[in-house]
């Protein structure tokens, strides 16, 4: 959900970190390991939030990957950053190619459909260099590791 969210709209509601941060604690209670995996989830934090002070990362995307890094296993911390910076890497990678082979788009027509409407958006962000949807690299390594 936030990975949609935020590759239509750029942002990601807070209602999503906050539900995965409660299933975290629910999850860490019954394992007996909250302390150590609050503790993973706060160094995350702290890393993202560097970058989030330099420009570098929204804050959405600070609060999702803290709170994804909180509701996985400790153990798998570290798999989990450098999964998502292979994703991430590869998605700016084609991102900056795209922009390179498109050219902006025109204006929209006023009855077109959503996903028309989506696309034109994309393309036009793509085309701009805009921010990149980061929820998308940080969901991909979630679900990786999960399954």
């Amino acid at each position: 959900m936030a990975a949609l969210h935020d590759w239509a709209f750029r942002t990601i509601p807070n209602w999503i970190p906050g539900f995965l941060g409660v299933q975290a604690c629910l999850i860490h209670v019954v394992h007996s390991d909250l302390l150590r995996s609050a503790g993973i989830g706060a160094l995350i934090f702290a890393g993202a939030l560097i970058l989030w002070l330099h420009g570098l990362m929204g804050g959405g995307d600070v609060k999702l990957m803290a709170a994804t890094g909180f509701l996985l296993p400790a153990e798998k911390a570290l798999l989990f950053i450098f999964l998502l910076s292979i994703l991430g890497g590869m998605q700016a990678l084609v991102y900056l190619l795209l922009s390179l082979v498109m050219k902006k788009p025109g204006k929209a027509e006023p009855h077109s459909s959503y996903l028309t409407r989506i696309m034109r958006a994309e393309h036009w962000r793509i085309a701009s260099r805009a921010p990149l949807p980061y929820a998308m690299p940080i969901a991909g390594a979630a679900c990786i590791l999960f399954i």
